[in-house]
This record gives C-alpha cells, sequence and structure tokens, in this order.
C-alpha cells in the first residue's frame, strides 16, 4: 500500500486499510479536519463565539465577565463585559426546547400483532428518552447549533455496559451406576454472571447516547445529506477501565501501552486548544482519547466498518453495525447555500455586542475618572483639603478679582447620547435575534397592561 505524507492511502479507500495501521490513518483524517476547520476560519468564528457567550477572556478564561477589567497605559480605561448575547441565546433556546415531545408508535397494518406491538414500542421509546436524559442532551445539542451552527448526537453502543449476563450453573451429572432419578437433589445455584473465553464479564450492552461538538465529530465538511457517511467521533475514557475490558486478558503489552498513554497530549474538547499542541491532561487524569470509527455501507466499504481506537491500538473492528446510516446525527438549523458548513444566526449578533462593550467601557470610563468629583479651591482661600472624604479631588487655581470661593468642578463626559447609543444597540440585538425585552424580562415602560405584556412575549 502507498500513502501520503498525512498516512492517508492513495490507491484505496482509507477506510479499507489493515487494523495494524487504522490508527495512524484515523489520526491523519483528524487532522486533515482540524486544518480544514482553521483554513475556513470556522475556528476563529467558533472562538469569539464562545468568547462573547461565557464572556471568556481571548484564551478561554472565566476572567473577563466575572471580574471587571482595566486597560491603558495606567489603567485608567474600564473594560467591562455585559454579557447580552448569553442573554439573548438563553431566551432562544429556552423558546426552542419548550415543547416536549410525546411519542406515539402507529402500526403500518391492521394485524393483530402490530397492533399489539405498538403500544409497547410507544412505551420503549418514552422510557428510553426519559432514562437516558435524551432531553437533557437535546438541549445541548440546540445550544451547540447556536454557538457553532452544528450539533451531534453519538448514539455509541457499549458492550460493556447494560444489565450482566446471567446463567445459571450446569446441573451435576449423576454418578456411574446411578438412577438419576436416585439421585439426591442438588441444592439450588444461584445464577452467576457469564463470561467470554477470555474470563472477562459478559454484558447485555447498551446505547451510550451524548451531545458532541463539531470539534469532537470528524466528518466530511462539504457534506450536504442529511445522513453521515462516516464519522470518527472522539471522546475520553478512564485508561485503567479501558485496559480491563478489553486487553488485560488478551495481551499485558496492550495494558501496558494503553497505561502509558496516560498523560499524553489528547484530541481538543474546546475550540481554545491548539490541536499541534494537544491537551495535556492534569496530574492525576488517567482518561485517554478513545475514538470511535463508522462507516456506512458502500460500494469500497462492503460490510461498512465499526472499530474502537486508543493508544495507537484498535480494541475493537468490525463490520458496520447499523445497515444503512452511522449513529451520529448532525442538527443543522442553517446551512450555507453550496456547502456543508452549518449557520447560525447568533453569529450576526456578535458585532453588535462587540459595540456594545465599547459603549459600556466609555460609560464606565467617564464615571471612574469623574464619578467623585474636583473642588476648585482658590489659593489663599484656607480650604483645608485633608477634611475631604477620601476619593475626592482638589484643585488649586489662581482666584479671580471677587475672590471665588471653593466650588465643585462639574465635568460630565457621559451624555444623554451615549446612553441612547446603548438602547439602540441593544434595540437592534433584540430585533436580529428576534428576542424582544418583554421576554428577557425587561418589559419597555409604555407596556401596562398584563394581557399585552403577555401578547409581547409569545
Amino acid at each position: 500500500m502507498t500513502t501520503t505524507s498525512a498516512n492517508l492511502p492513495t490507491d484505496r479507500h482509507w477506510c479499507s486499510v489493515e487494523a495494524d495501521i487504522l490508527p495512524q490513518v484515523v489520526k491523519a483524517k483528524a487532522d486533515a479536519y482540524w486544518a480544514h476547520l482553521e483554513s475556513r476560519g470556522l475556528l476563529a468564528l467558533w472562538r469569539l463565539m464562545d468568547q462573547a457567550y461565557y464572556g471568556s477572556g481571548k484564551t478561554g478564561s472565566w476572567a473577563d465577565s466575572a471580574a471587571v477589567q482595566f486597560g491603558g497605559e495606567s489603567d485608567e480605561l474600564v473594560l467591562p463585559r455585559l454579557n447580552h448575547i448569553r442573554s439573548l441565546l438563553q431566551a432562544i433556546l429556552a423558546t426552542a426546547t419548550a415543547e416536549r415531545p410525546d411519542f406515539m408508535a402507529q402500526s403500518k397494518d391492521d394485524g393483530t400483532q402490530s397492533l399489539i406491538e405498538a403500544p409497547i414500542a410507544t412505551g420503549v421509546a418514552k422510557n428510553f428518552w426519559r432514562e437516558k436524559k435524551i432531553e437533557e442532551l437535546r438541549t445541548r445539542d440546540v445550544e451547540a447549533c447556536l454557538l457553532f451552527g452544528k450539533g451531534f448526537m453519538h448514539l455509541r453502543w457499549a458492550v460493556h455496559a447494560g444489565k450482566p449476563v446471567m446463567q445459571k450453573p450446569p446441573a451435576p451429572m449423576p454418578m456411574e451406576g446411578m438412577s438419576p432419578v436416585a439421585m439426591p437433589a442438588a441444592p439450588e445455584m444461584k445464577p452467576q454472571q457469564a463470561t467470554d473465553q477470555r474470563g472477562v464479564p459478559l454484558h447485555e450492552g447498551d446505547v451510550v447516547p451524548a451531545s458532541c461538538t463539531p470539534i469532537s465529530v470528524v466528518h466530511e465538511l462539504d457534506s450536504q445529506g442529511r445522513k453521515l457517511d462516516w464519522a470518527i467521533v472522539a471522546h475520553r475514557e478512564d485508561a485503567y477501565d479501558l485496559a480491563a475490558r478489553y486487553l488485560a486478558a488478551r495481551s499485558p503489552q496492550f495494558e501496558r501501552e494503553l497505561r502509558d498513554a496516560i498523560g499524553r497530549p489528547r484530541w481538543p474538547e474546546t475550540v481554545w486548544t491548539a490541536q499541534q499542541a494537544s491537551e495535556v491532561p492534569e496530574p492525576g487524569d488517567s482518561r485517554i482519547t478513545v475514538w470511535c470509527l463508522y462507516h456506512q455501507k458502500t460500494s469500497a466499504i462492503p460490510n461498512g466498518r465499526y472499530a474502537i481506537i486508543a493508544a495507537d491500538r484498535v480494541l475493537y473492528d468490525g463490520p458496520a453495525i447499523m445497515a444503512d446510516e452511522v449513529p451520529v446525527y448532525a442538527i443543522v438549523p442553517m446551512r450555507r447555500q453550496g456547502t456543508g458548513d452549518g449557520h447560525s444566526a447568533a453569529w450576526d449578533l456578535l458585532n453588535i455586542i462587540e459595540l456594545f462593550d465599547a459603549g459600556a467601557s466609555n460609560i464606565a470610563t467617564g464615571h471612574d475618572a469623574f464619578g467623585l468629583g474636583i473642588i476648585l479651591s482658590p489659593n489663599g482661600s484656607g480650604f483645608d483639603a485633608e477634611n475631604l472624604s477620601g476619593g475626592l479631588k482638589v484643585e488649586p487655581y489662581e482666584p479671580g478679582p471677587n475672590g471665588e470661593k471653593p466650588e465643585q468642578l462639574e465635568l460630565s463626559p457621559v451624555t444623554d447620547a451615549a446612553y441612547k447609543y446603548m438602547d439602540w444597540l441593544e434595540g437592534q440585538a433584540e430585533t436580529i435575534s428576534g428576542v424582544n425585552s418583554t421576554a428577557r424580562g425587561n418589559p419597555d415602560p409604555n407596556v401596562k397592561s398584563g394581557s399585552f405584556a403577555a401578547l409581547m412575549d409569545s
């Protein structure tokens, strides 16, 4: 097989490679995906959105919105962060997820069996939605759509999850020459958990749903279909648990390799981590990156493929677990025409919020600089500045012919126009987002009627 410098094959489909080189191919696909995010400017846009939504600094820190910042040569500028965009997006999020879905299975025909199974299917769907907390994950997916233009629901099948597979011990064999009827009754044996050929306990398996941002789902960015043809999804699991599940009974060398991966750089989970210098875990964090590779059945991959990869090792490799789709479902509110890129209307608020923070800085700086006032004191007036409370300033000057008395110097750099400008910006943000002031808990003073306020809110 021939490969490129990026470890991607050039003579066959990348997903058809042998298991021993599959980890390198997956890494190459992930690196290429990150490079596409950077070249298209999506990472830079997502960082701006994350910064505005969480009120964080330029590196993703929490300091900017949690405390007032100061800038300038002598820290004379007040730089507040008024997080209006989060308030607006939370209102949109609440509206979009307010109506709870209701499930009701319908039979395809009038057969007796179908009519019996329909209510059972309804109960199963409702129980799955409730027990797996899909409603909470759905809300997180919608939030990801607002921030990044895309969200993903990953339905990962975990063979080691679910209830243990129990089996009864085999009944004792009758002794030679003894009739089975004459054998004494054996004490009842309690069922025990079944194990595979390696002695690893067996479970029924279960679906592990997860809400994913576009950072964690490597996929074809130009794909415009409703379903993904392939996806490589990153999540994190404890290396010791992985060793116990997959490899401890198979090969001590594999177990050592998994444990040696602890502390190494992992695939980023946030937009602030540079992929070239991936996040290094804190001491004591034994989680490592695990990749789930899914590929649908195609002419080049007739059986499809499902593989689990960690620490440059293939933990599992087999055919597709679903016949006609990948269990990674994209939620895209709007697509940019001609591309597979998602688009969020919330991105249009970024420049308004930046102007709003700049206006708030001008107002806060003016009040901070001149809020306590300045006392003009003519020379020779005998005015004792030590009697003033802390913070007030005294400015001496040569008095005129009338011997002026000390008085306060009125400096008002913040005009009414500045406040009107701020109100205008806030109105523009509400208009673009479709969230009015009443819905945000700040109704217009002219709204006196409760019925009219309810109408405005709706």
